[in-house]
């Protein structure tokens, strides 16, 4: 037998001859809380003079991230008071929006860098840059290369299928959502050069569903449809046929007829919408009475049917989906997902009661486990 003493608390204790180990314990528990020193020490936040506990490892200096940010609040580390600060290659400048000065290294300046702040470059670009006619153009042949390339599905409506079911039957070649620089057209038909809308009453404000104009949405849709109706007429010498939902659904047979005569006249119809034409012995003709949509009415007309009516914002939160509860560190009430609150043993109400509330497990002030 051989005589020695607990790395621990240095108790005696007496163990057989044998092989021997660098450290030994009189039981388990003075093994755990030794192998738990050798990793973990104590220390103190220079902030709140909280002590805490971390790995000896880490170069952990604040208890949380309130005082760490409260650190860096009291010792800013940037611009001139950052460690990395070469004055050489920094040159004082102004900001092309508030005008306040500003320390920019010599490539940012030379990459065109205006402005003190992201805050700065985003006003400047919603109140300046947005309003130029360069960036309407730049935004529309940019929405006119992601449809054409087709990295948005949205243009895949019901009445689209349909129009390209009676394209397909009739064996007309076509191509769906071409780009002409700055709109796209919805069919653009390859040997006869010609162009298809494919309108819906809703996203168009059909005229004999909304004889008053209460959306902005509609309001802004019709400019667009004016717009582009005046750039095919006057950049391609093409009149545009205008096939309408209420046709397309309820009498496909009209726009199949409409079609081929908008073919066979090489594009020179009388009328240009399908609402303006009915079937007579198994022949398209134009109605009597023609009706003008609102894409076809003077400006003054449009204003004077327009009322836009705002209503409440709605939510799209779903109040069943979603569980409170009292925080468990210190008792604030607080919302969250059902899904997760379920995962969830413990709830806390923000990253620092989080945080305690593992320091309090750590220590064992209190029996919470966490997954």
């Amino acid at each position: 037998m051989e005589k020695m003493f607990c790395s621990n608390c240095n108790k005696p204790i007496v163990r057989p001859n044998g092989k021997r180990y660098e450290h030994s314990y009189c039981n388990k528990e003075c093994e755990l809380v030794f192998k738990h020193n050798q990793i973990y020490e104590e220390r103190c936040c220079p902030i709140c003079g909280t002590s805490f506990e971390t790995t000896k490892n880490k170069n952990k200096t604040y208890c949380s991230l309130s005082c760490q940010i409260e650190w860096q609040r009291q010792n800013p580390r940037t611009g001139k008071n950052h460690p990395c600060y070469i004055p050489e290659l920094h040159h004082s400048i102004l900001c092309g929006w508030c005008d306040k000065p500003f320390d920019a290294l010599s490539i940012e300046i030379k990459n065109g860098k205006r402005f003190c702040s992201n805050r700065c470059r985003q006003d400047w670009y919603s109140q300046v840059w947005s309003q130029t006619k360069e960036w309407s153009d730049k935004s529309k042949i940019r929405a006119t290369r992601i449809l054409t390339e087709g990295l948005v599905a949205k243009s895949d409506t019901r009445i689209q299928r349909v129009v390209n079911e009676i394209l397909d039957s009739l064996f007309i070649e076509y191509s769906a959502e071409k780009g002409f620089v700055y709109f796209a057209a919805d069919n653009y038909l390859i040997q006869s050069g010609l162009v298809i809308e494919n309108m819906g009453t809703y996203w168009h404000c059909d005229h004999r569903k909304y004889t008053e104009i209460i959306y902005e949405r509609h309001v802004n849709r019709i400019k667009q449809d004016k717009a582009k109706h005046s750039y095919f007429k006057n950049n391609y010498n093409i009149d545009i046929l205008y096939l309408w939902e209420s046709e397309i659904m309820d009498n496909p047979q009209l726009c199949k007829l409409l079609i081929l005569k908008y073919i066979e006249t090489n594009g020179n119809l009388i009328d240009y919408h399908s609402f303006n034409y009915s079937i007579k012995d198994s022949e398209i003709i134009l109605n009597n009475d023609i009706q003008l949509p609102h894409m076809n009415q003077p400006i003054e007309y449009i204003n004077a049917i327009t009322s836009i009516k705002t209503g409440e914002k709605r939510s799209m939160k779903q109040p069943e989906k979603w569980t409170t509860y009292n925080c468990e560190c210190c008792g604030k009430e607080k919302e969250q997902l059902t899904s997760h609150y379920i995962k969830a043993k413990n709830h806390a109400c923000s990253y620092d009661c989080a945080h305690k509330l593992r320091r309090l497990l750590h220590t064992k002030e209190m029996p919470l486990s966490f997954e």
